[in-house]
Formats: C-alpha cells, sequence, structure tokens
C-alpha cells in the first residue's frame, strides 16, 4: 500500500489546527453573538479558504497573533479575530493546498468545497466552545465582541 497524501487527505505535516484570520468588527454579528458565516468563504480568485497552520506560525512568529499582524493585518484590520479549527474537523471533500506565494510558509488554502456547503459548515462549527478568538495586540482572548 502507498502512503497518503498528507496534504490533500486533509492531514496537515506540521500541526494538527489551522487558523483562519478574519475582520473583527465587520464579521461580528451582535445579535447573535458570533462571527458571521461570511467569514469561512472562499476567495474571489477561486483559490479557496485561506488559513495557516498554528504551529508552523508559532514556531515563525512565536504567537499566533504575532503571525497574523506580520502576514495578515492589512487584509483583517485592528483589531483582528481568528478561527482555530481542527483539520479533522474541516469541511468534507476539502484539500490543503500549501501557498506561500505572499511570503508566509505557513499560509495553505482550504479548497475544493463550494461556498454554499462552507457556511453551512461554519453555522454548525462556530456554535463551539474554545474556537474563535482576538488578538489584543500580541494577546489571544475568547472571542466575545470585538470591544471586549
Amino acid at each position: 500500500m502507498g502512503e497518503s497524501d498528507p496534504v490533500n487527505s486533509g492531514v496537515l505535516q506540521r500541526g494538527i489546527n489551522v487558523i483562519r484570520a478574519v475582520p473583527a468588527i465587520s464579521r461580528y454579528i451582535p445579535q447573535m453573538h458570533r462571527l458571521s458565516s461570511d467569514a469561512f468563504t472562499n476567495s474571489g480568485d477561486g483559490s479557496g479558504v485561506s488559513v495557516f497552520d498554528e504551529s508552523c506560525a508559532i514556531t515563525f512568529s512565536g504567537s499566533i497573533c504575532a503571525h497574523i499582524e506580520k502576514h495578515y493585518l492589512s487584509k483583517v484590520n485592528d483589531p483582528p479575530a481568528y478561527l482555530r479549527i481542527p483539520c479533522t474537523d474541516l469541511p468534507t471533500g476539502h484539500s490543503l493546498i500549501p501557498d506561500s506565494s505572499a511570503g508566509d510558509q505557513c499560509h495553505m488554502n482550504v479548497a475544493g468545497v463550494r461556498n454554499n456547503a462552507l457556511r453551512t459548515w461554519f453555522r454548525d462549527f462556530i456554535k463551539r466552545d474554545n474556537v474563535h478568538f482576538w488578538c489584543d495586540g500580541l494577546e489571544s482572548k475568547p472571542y466575545s465582541s470585538p470591544d471586549g
């Protein structure tokens, strides 16, 4: 039997969680006390959902928030929020495609899943405890709202 491809099977080689950085303020729904489901949708260029490997980010940047500040702050604004997603919980049928073209060796795209399926998956996933956080400087805090 040949070995399985760890990227395309949905299991990362480096870590067990991926991080999705999102804009805290524009993606937060105060009435529902959660991020909106469009916080986890495919990018407009068709490459998939941008994520990065948690272990890799901590190794290269010291913390998740430092990694977001270094590589993603211009895209997510301040204060950034993020989702910690176990790779085993990513949507059915996904592929993880490494993509360091923007200078982040920890970056990859969750590809192969349509936006409707992503939104449905996200609505269930976001209800869990300890999956969404925001950055207060370089410190991670449990996410309740962008203003604390």
